[in-house]
C-alpha cells in the first residue's frame, strides 16, 4: 500500500494525490503548498490554530541536488525539531528522491522557541 494512502486513513483524511513526484524545484513548491495544507495545525495556516497564538509559516529556500532547504518563522505548538521531523517526513514520502530536509536558521525567524538543540549537542536540524 502507498504510504500516502496509509499515512492518510490514519489519519482519516483522503490523500492528497498519491503518486510520487520528481524531485526538481516546480515539485518542490507544490509539495510545500500541500505540505501547508496537511499539516496547517502545526503551523499557523488555519483559524484554530492561529486564534491560540501559533503563528507558524514554512518557505522554501532552495532545492540543492537531493537536499530540500527550508526556513521557518513565527511561534509554533511544537519543538523546532518535532517540526521539521514531521516536515521531512511529508516532504520524502511524496517526494523519494529527497535525501534531507535542511532548516535554514539564518533565514527562519523562529519566535519563543527555547527548545530548539543549539548548544553544540547532536542536532537533528
Amino acid at each position: 500500500m502507498n504510504k500516502s494512502i496509509l499515512w492518510a486513513k490514519i489519519d482519516g483524511r483522503a490523500p492528497l494525490n498519491s503518486e510520487p513526484l520528481e524531485l526538481c524545484d516546480e515539485n518542490a513548491a507544490i509539495v510545500m503548498d500541500e505540505l501547508r495544507q496537511e499539516l496547517g495545525t502545526i503551523f499557523g495556516y488555519d483559524a484554530q490554530s492561529k486564534n491560540v497564538g501559533i503563528t507558524g509559516e514554512i518557505d522554501l529556500v532552495e532545492v540543492d541536488g537531493p537536499t530540500i532547504i527550508v526556513s521557518l518563522k513565527g511561534r509554533f505548538w511544537h519543538a523546532t525539531d518535532t517540526v521539521m521531523l514531521r516536515v521531512e517526513s511529508f516532504i520524502k514520502n511524496r517526494i523519494p528522491e529527497v535525501l534531507e530536509v535542511v532548516l535554514d536558521q539564518s533565514r527562519s525567524e523562529i519566535k519563543d522557541d527555547n527548545r530548539l538543540n543549539t548548544g553544540g549537542e547532536r542536532k537533528l536540524f
